[in-house]
C-alpha cells in the first residue's frame, strides 16, 4: 500500500505546474494579450486545463510571438526574461 501511495506521489509532483508569482502571471497575460488562466496553461500542466484541446496551440503561438522563441525558451528553463517594457518575469518549476 505504501508503494502505492509514493508512486501516486512521485506521479502528481511529475505533474506540478510551473510556478510563477501571480504578478509575473498578471505581467505576461498583459504583455501577451492572454488571459492569466491562459498564460498558466502553457506555463504549468497543460492538461488540467478543460479548455487545452480547443485553444493551447493558438494561445502557444500568440505566447512565443508576443515573447520572441528565444525570451520564450529561457522563461521555460526557469531563467529571468526581461520583456521590451522593462519588466523582468520569471517561472520556476516546483520540484
Amino acid at each position: 500500500m505504501k508503494a502505492k501511495i509514493a508512486a501516486l506521489v512521485i506521479a502528481i509532483a511529475a505533474m506540478a505546474p510551473a510556478y510563477a508569482g501571480s504578478k509575473d502571471i498578471q505581467e505576461l497575460a498583459h504583455y501577451t494579450g492572454l488571459t492569466e488562466r491562459k498564460v498558466q496553461m502553457i506555463l504549468g500542466c497543460h492538461s488540467c486545463y478543460p479548455e487545452y484541446r480547443y485553444n493551447y496551440q493558438r494561445s502557444l503561438k500568440q505566447f512565443k510571438e508576443a515573447l520572441g522563441e528565444e525570451n520564450f525558451e529561457e522563461l521555460m528553463a526557469g531563467r529571468p526574461v526581461t520583456l521590451d517594457n522593462g519588466i523582468e518575469v520569471r517561472v520556476a518549476s516546483i520540484d
